[in-house]
């Protein structure tokens, strides 16, 4: 075998993501817009929880103002939207993932 017959490094990384990262399609659309809201929802209420009860309990303890809670939203806002952007990838990943599987048990897949 020659040199030239072989596949090349980025032909191999193709033929990988080919292998586990379905082509999206419509259920990959819908998966990614679920996955964001999914994500962004977990972010903001973790974050938001988070913040209120390390700080904002005893910032209002100690007489406070109730600015804490703005606070505790601004966190839950910069948190969410990062994991908005890793929900949407691996809801767009999975769903994709799953219509391929369900095609190819009921047998409709047509390759």
């Amino acid at each position: 075998m020659s040199r030239y017959e072989r596949k090349s490094t980025l032909e191999n990384f193709k033929n990988f993501l080919k292998k586990y990262i379905p082509k999206p399609g419509l259920a990959g659309g819908i998966g990614a817009i679920i996955g964001s809201g999914v994500g962004f929802t977990v972010g903001f209420l973790g974050s938001s929880i988070r913040y209120f009860a390390k700080e904002g309990i005893w910032y209002l303890m100690n007489g406070g103002g109730i600015d804490v809670i703005a606070k505790a939203y601004e966190q839950g806002i910069k948190n969410g939207g990062e994991l908005a952007l890793v929900g949407s990838l691996g809801g767009l990943i999975i769903f994709a993932k799953c219509r391929d599987y369900v095609l190819d048990f009921l047998g409709l897949r047509g390759e």
